[in-house]
């Protein structure tokens, strides 16, 4: 997701230090990836993961990043109001129950 949001000299060294070529072949490895282990039907232990950003409504996302995050990392990615701490906080928690299968009650 890092990568996903970085331009520059930021994106050609986080893309170095992943070992991909480019932005596209890092998401399109990602996808694979996460698509085979969370549709494994194996009868193994379960994964699963939880993955969101959250960023104050002063810095907006851009649209493409948000779709990224939803569509390539399966993520969430929301503008929120910072300045309302406790309703982001509750956001935050609430989300956090429902992918870790309620194990994280608190997030934050």
């Amino acid at each position: 997701m890092v990568a996903a949001g970085s331009a520059g000299h930021t994106l050609e060294h986080v893309l170095s230090f992943v070992g991909s070529k480019s932005l596209d072949h890092l998401n399109s490895r990602f996808s694979y990836t996460m698509s085979n282990i969370l549709t494994s039907n194996s009868g193994g232990p379960k994964i699963s993961f939880a993955n969101g950003v959250w960023v104050d409504k002063r810095y907006p996302l851009k649209p493409s990043y948000q779709q990224c995050a939803r569509d390539v990392f399966k993520s969430k990615a929301e503008i929120v109001d910072f300045t309302q701490a406790r309703e982001v906080v509750n956001e935050i928690n609430s989300w956090a129950k429902f992918p870790t299968n309620g194990l994280i009650q608190s997030l934050v």
